[in-house]
């Protein structure tokens, strides 16, 4: 009889110890499933990630007056027609956030002051000229090197069979025009007013497409590596 008690409760304390093992077993399962769930499964209410956003290029501003501190021309024939520039005044303008437009009068040496204009575009990190189809759609091309250091404007202007070469340097639109310039900067402003209409609406019309981009015609760029020099000790000594 002794016997047989003493086995039962050998047999009950076994049963016991197990079902404890048992239910801990499952509590450990329990919290490491619910554990998994949670790794697993974003919260509901969370709003997905955003992709990062792409970092824009900071686009020149060149909007404003210049006058040339330097400038001067290249020939293609042995430098018989080189020529110094004696003064020259450029006005830029920014039409929209990658475009502007400039026109300006420049006086060389034994000539008549003249003027010009041009629209430039900032595109895959360089500027580039902006002309029109016939039928009104944009296009870049490059028939100039435009550089910017802080208020300092480096123009390469390729020709036929000349090359100009100026830096100028940006001063206040309140002061006054050489006199020797003011009736050819009129001329000027009048002409680029007009070609700034059709540029506008063609830019207007064309909002969002890609241009396309044609490559530049024969470049006389055999002093290109000299002025390069000029331009960069200039700038050095601006730092």
């Amino acid at each position: 009889m002794k016997k047989t008690i003493y086995l039962s409760v050998i047999i009950l304390s076994f049963v016991l110890q197990y079902g404890c093992v048992k239910n801990n077993q499952e509590i450990q399962d329990n919290e490491t499933l619910h554990l998994l769930d949670q790794l697993t499964h974003k919260p509901s209410g969370l709003v997905p990630d955003k992709p990062a956003e792409e970092v824009k290029k900071e686009i020149p501003q060149i909007q404003g007056r210049y006058d040339m501190i330097l400038g001067f021309g290249r020939s293609t024939d042995d430098r018989k027609h080189d020529y110094d520039i004696f003064k020259s005044t450029f006005y830029f303008e920014k039409l929209n956030e990658t475009d502007f437009g400039y026109y300006g009068v420049t006086k060389r040496k034994e000539l008549s002051p003249n003027f010009e204009y041009n629209f430039v575009a900032y595109d895959k990190n360089k500027f580039y000229q902006r002309g029109l189809e016939n039928n009104g759609t944009p296009y870049l091309y490059q028939n100039e090197e435009l550089w910017l250091h802080g208020d300092t404007i480096a123009l390469i202007q390729y020709h036929a069979n000349m090359t100009t070469y100026m830096i100028f340097e940006k001063k206040p639109e309140s002061e006054e025009v050489y006199v020797s310039l003011r009736k050819t900067m009129k001329e000027a402003k009048q002409w680029y007013e007009k070609k700034k209409t059709n540029i506008v609406a063609g830019l207007e019309t064309h909002v969002g497409k890609t241009p396309t981009i044609y490559n530049p015609n024969d470049r006389y760029t055999e002093y290109d590596q000299e002025f390069k020099a000029i331009w960069d000790k200039m700038i050095e000594g601006k730092k």
